[in-house]
């Protein structure tokens, strides 16, 4: 209540209004009306807030409003317009995923990768089908790419630890682990997960449960 009437105050300000239109549309989201979220969020990228950063809110009130069609057409023409929009292919992978066209949304995934080989999202996007799938070495496959092409990420390496931790690789698992602990030491998911996994593969081992005890004592 407090943000809608904070931005009711903006949009009276034509500095403002493309804020305000989108703080109304978010408060529509919270009150679960989402007829005026769409209604807000569109205001707010004609009064200028990039399409990208309201593209999930505006794809999930049309949803949750029921009109999933809508949200269908508006990434597809945004995608025939701009055949290198990868985000709007990621945003349609998810709704033709969530309709029950996953081979569809495999499709636009691999597109998008093959479109912007420098954009992690789609990678993660569709390592992401694949595991909802239970297609692990597929989804391996994809983390172990991603992970080659963005050394940096943080969440990339994560995700391949875990798919190789999920598909029974344990040593892969254990390396990709100790490789994020080395670069972001202060990483609580790996950790976590690292002496877990030594604790139920090498329980014997007393150097590498050692290790194991070494990392769960930061969350004593």
């Amino acid at each position: 209540d407090k943000a809608e009437l904070i931005a009711q105050e903006l949009v009276k300000d034509p500095k403002f209004q493309a804020v305000g239109h989108r703080v109304l549309g978010e408060a529509a989201m919270a009150r679960r009306d989402f007829t005026t979220a769409i209604t807000e969020l569109n205001e707010a990228q004609t009064q200028g807030v990039p399409f990208s950063s309201l593209a999930p809110l505006l794809i999930a009130s049309y949803v949750q409003a029921g009109k999933p069609e809508q949200a269908n057409a508006l990434l597809s023409d945004r995608i025939a317009k701009d055949p290198n929009d990868t985000h709007s292919m990621t945003l349609l992978a998810a709704l033709r995923a969530q309709g029950g066209k996953p081979d569809e949304a495999e499709q636009l995934l691999r597109q998008a990768i093959a479109t912007k080989p420098k954009d992690s999202e789609p990678y993660l996007a569709l390592a992401r089908l694949l595991s909802r799938e239970g297609r692990a070495q597929d989804v391996v496959k994809v983390s172990t790419d991603a992970a080659q092409a963005f050394p940096d990420d943080r969440n990339v390496a994560l995700f391949a630890a875990v798919a190789f931790d999920t598909s029974g690789d344990s040593d892969a698992a254990r390396s990709g682990y100790e490789r994020i602990l080395a670069k972001w030491p202060s990483d609580l998911v790996a950790a976590n997960n690292l002496a877990a996994l030594i604790a139920d593969v090498w329980p014997n081992d007393r150097a590498l449960l050692d290790r194991a005890r070494q990392l769960a004592e930061r969350f004593r």
